[in-house]
């Protein structure tokens, strides 16, 4: 039997490599898994902070 954690490491890496194929930038490319899942992981943290209205987005003016 495959624990949680297993299957959700097996997802990510698939999530990773599909990434890579949608998306061929050589940054893309050339960056290792720990990069992609770090910037994943924030920008999930910052939309669950500002859905509990502990985060406010500022919008950008236009000039």
């Amino acid at each position: 039997m495959w624990t949680t954690s297993i299957v959700e490491e097996i997802l990510i890496r698939l999530l990773w490599a599909g990434d890579k194929l949608l998306r061929p930038t050589f940054a893309s490319l050339t960056a290792p898994f720990e990069a992609w899942e770090r910037r994943h992981v924030l920008r999930r943290q910052l939309h669950r902070l500002e859905q509990r209205q502990l985060l406010i987005r500022k919008q950008h003016e236009e000039q």
